[in-house]
């Protein structure tokens, strides 16, 4: 992979090497931007009810998964005996 051609950056600067700073380019104004407050579709309760859903759904498997950890462990080490 070549590295990009950066030599414009030396011929721009090089009338302002005598201890000049370069202007800075002049910016376009910018428009502030305006947003709206964030106004949920649905009833907030109906929205805390379905975090709670998935969390708790979240939780079950990540126990699911350190009991299938633990006994996939003793399987490894010769201790499960099915």
């Amino acid at each position: 992979m070549s590295l990009p051609d950066l030599s414009f950056l030396h011929q721009a600067r090089a009338p302002y090497d005598q201890g000049q700073a370069a202007p800075l380019p002049s910016l376009p104004p910018t428009q502030p931007q305006r947003h709206s407050p964030l106004r949920p579709k649905r009833p907030l309760a109906e929205l805390i009810t379905e975090l709670r859903s998935h969390q708790a759904e979240r939780e079950a498997l990540q126990q699911g998964n350190a009991q299938l950890h633990a006994s996939e462990k003793r399987r490894v080490a010769g201790h499960d005996a099915t």
